[in-house]
């Protein structure tokens, strides 16, 4: 799999700029579509309250092995809420982590404890796919991704210098940022044996 690793600035409508720093594939997106005035059920997005209770536990458990210690945020959007595992230094420079699809904030699990030597780490759920987000408005278009990536940072307060590492899919959202020409400049940063270099 072809993988570029792109360090941009963001400016969000002339007044947030970002550091992102990302892994890209080159893979498609499913959108969810359909209307955004449902009554959901309780355990939405689950299809019971049973698969709800079993995917949560099994979630919780894998948790556990997060190697450092960590506080978790159900930050809220407009388009439902957004689970972020947060861990690090409150002193330090924020890191938000996007997954691949069909992936959680726990795939960060082998990058995280030398991140956050470096970082204030937030580890995301991605709203429109599996894990702890719960979505509540349904996405129409690429716009509502990078709109839903906006109402997060701002969520989570994070100020005018955001890192955003966005792995497969997490890297798809980033180059729409770009795309959608909230991107101010980029650079070639290395991935070596699947683990981000800092030096």
């Amino acid at each position: 799999m072809l993988c570029k690793n792109i360090i941009t600035s963001l400016n969000r409508c002339g007044i947030i700029r970002a550091l992102i720093l990302t892994l890209i594939s080159c893979v498609g997106v499913s959108l969810v579509s359909g209307q955004d005035a449902v009554d959901w059920p309780e355990y939405h997005p689950f299809r019971s309250a049973e698969a709800k209770e079993e995917y949560l536990q099994l979630y919780d458990d894998r948790a556990k092995s997060w190697p450092v210690p960590s506080e978790t945020k159900m930050a809220e959007t407009s388009y439902g809420q957004t689970f972020v595992r947060i861990s690090g230094s409150a002193d330090a420079p924020s890191l938000v982590l996007l997954p691949g699809g069909s992936a959680t904030s726990l795939m960060w699990i082998p990058n995280v404890e030398a991140l956050s030597g470096h970082y204030r780490i937030y580890a995301v759920d991605n709203i429109y796919d599996v894990g702890r987000s719960v979505y509540t408005r349904t996405m129409q278009s690429s716009n509502d991704l990078v709109a839903w990536l906006d109402e997060l940072f701002s969520a989570l307060a994070l100020g005018d210098n955001i890192n955003l590492v966005g792995l497969s899919y997490g890297g798809w959202l980033t180059r729409d940022n770009i795309e959608a020409e909230m991107i101010r400049s980029f650079n070639l940063i290395k991935v070596k044996d699947n683990r981000i270099d800092l030096d």
